[in-house]
């Protein structure tokens, strides 16, 4: 499956721009913009901003935002597996009763 960074970074290089043509075009900062390109979602904002960057970005790009959103979905369901055994764990131990 294709990930959120390989389906912006491809359209970007299809349109022929820089990162940096990208963030003034978008007005969105450059550090965004790599994040969106590395999958590096733990630094991005919450659901609805990042939403809107990737609909943003991919308008400027001239690609559909659908797949691009669907990567991104799927991205944060697995990084919220990966996030949630921890908690479970945490819960446990504080409904633990020490003897």
């Amino acid at each position: 499956m294709t990930t959120m960074g390989e389906l912006l970074r491809g359209g970007r290089d299809r349109a022929g721009m820089t990162v940096e043509e990208v963030a003034d075009a978008t007005n969105m900062p450059r550090d965004t913009i790599v994040a969106l390109e590395q999958d590096d979602i733990s630094v991005l904002p919450g659901g609805p901003f990042t939403r809107g960057f990737i609909r943003i970005y991919s308008r400027v790009l001239g690609i559909p935002a659908e797949p691009v959103l669907e990567a991104y979905s799927r991205a944060l369901g697995a990084q919220q597996y990966v996030l949630d055994e921890p908690v479970r764990q945490l819960r446990r131990l504080r409904y633990t009763r020490i003897v």
